[in-house]
């Protein structure tokens, strides 16, 4: 179990990490109904493990929509939803657009849980565009961190 958990938090350590650069390289405005450009990954770091990025989760609203982009080279993914509220949550992924194809399954995190998911299907994602859905049932806000 220690060993699925330590690749999880490598795989969403390079998906999280790629994103932020994207974001502070001023490659991605994301804005409601805009979609991040794909980039690919310099050849220097293709294949690397990238750092981790916490994302806090919005406490004023029972839903959150987190874009992130997939780059060439680091198609595989791993979230670690800690959840705080009071709710059980629930997350989807979105390719292109926040309402767009799922890419999995939702995942669902107990109110007071944590739970960490990785590429289920062992493929990596294409480049493109991603949306977290992270959601409560409404009777209590969001609570937590990606």
């Amino acid at each position: 179990m220690n060993k699925f958990k330590k690749m999880m938090s490598v795989t969403l350590a390079g998906c999280m990490a790629a994103s932020a650069l994207m974001m502070s390289a001023g490659a991605a405005n994301v804005q409601t109904g805009t979609t991040p450009a794909p980039v690919a990954a310099p050849q220097n770091v293709r294949g690397t493990v990238t750092p981790s990025t916490t994302v806090k989760l919005n406490t004023n609203s029972s839903n959150q929509i987190v874009p992130w982009s997939g780059y060439s080279g680091y198609g595989y993914w791993k979230i670690h939803v800690i959840n705080t509220s009071k709710s059980r949550m629930t997350v989807k992924i979105h390719k292109d657009s926040p309402t767009g194809e799922l890419v999995c399954a939702p995942m669902y995190i107990p109110a007071g849980g944590k739970l960490p998911f990785y590429d289920a299907d062992g493929h990596p994602l294409s480049a493109g565009a991603y949306y977290l859905d992270i959601s409560t049932n409404g009777t209590y806000p969001l609570n937590g961190t990606l």
